[in-house]
């Protein structure tokens, strides 16, 4: 009788574990992440730091690589106008310097420019700072 008293408790003690371990994975967001990485859904946020129709795109910076520098116009509208971003951490933004690496233009006359902080991985446009570890590892690759 007393076996199966203890073997009762100890079945709902480890379901009392689990069900708190599920709650806690869950609100953690660890549970959406690992739905979204099983199935293939990633929601990376992007900026579009070109203008609408964009006609012109240029690097602005002398540090840009060649590479970059010789795409065709259509692959820099395509590939660089909407850029994957992440979230800033560490960084006093007050005291970041930006430098001017490239801008577009469209029909109107209508220009964007988008900075950047070579060592910091930082990016801005618009007075929006972001950070852009793709564009980075692009920008450093020569």
């Amino acid at each position: 009788m007393k076996t199966k008293l203890v073997l009762k408790l100890s079945i709902l003690l480890v379901g009392l574990i689990l069900v708190a371990m599920y709650r806690n994975f869950a609100e953690s967001g660890g549970m959406i992440a690992a739905f979204n990485s099983l199935f293939g859904i990633s929601k990376t946020p992007t900026i579009t730091w070109c203008v609408s129709n964009a006609v012109d795109v240029l690097w602005t910076s002398e540090e840009v690589p060649e590479k970059l520098k010789s795409l065709e116009m259509s692959e820099l509208r395509g590939n660089y106008c909407e850029l994957s971003t992440e979230t800033i951490h560490g960084v006093d933004l007050n005291q970041v310097q930006w430098a001017s690496l490239a801008e577009s233009s469209g029909p109107t006359g209508i220009k964007t420019v988008l900075e950047w902080n070579k060592e910091l991985g930082l990016f801005r446009t618009g007075g929006l700072p972001f950070k852009s570890s793709n564009l980075s590892r692009e920008l450093v690759d020569k």
